[in-house]
């Protein structure tokens, strides 16, 4: 069986285990997902915690540069309300495909 998200951060030494059980309280009292309470809680910093969260994934994690500073020319391709919806941000055209970042991981088969 796959190892849970906070598990991992745990395991690879990311996080303690006190800090992934008050994370893990949080998320169940909000709704939140699990790196948003474990980032408030100053448990973790957003680098390490996006590369964690691309090796749990399995997907390669969007280069900040890029996502920052997107081709807007390809955004205005897609309905603005989709991309609101989804928490989305096309930024790269390339040979293979449009690649879109996603906000919230849950989203990715969209």
């Amino acid at each position: 069986m796959a190892e849970t998200f906070g598990l991992q951060l745990v395991s690879e030494g990311l996080v303690t285990r006190e800090a992934l059980y008050e994370a893990l309280r949080r998320q169940r009292g909000r709704g939140d997902l699990l790196g948003t309470c474990l980032l408030e809680l100053g448990a973790i910093r957003r680098g390490p915690l996006l590369q964690a969260l691309s090796r749990h994934l399995g997907i390669p994690p969007a280069p900040p540069s890029r996502v920052l500073h997107p081709d807007r020319g390809l955004a205005a391709t897609f309905d603005p309300s989709l991309l609101r919806r989804l928490k989305a941000i096309p930024y790269l055209r390339a040979v293979e495909g449009i690649y879109v970042a996603f906000a919230d991981p849950r989203l990715l088969a969209a």
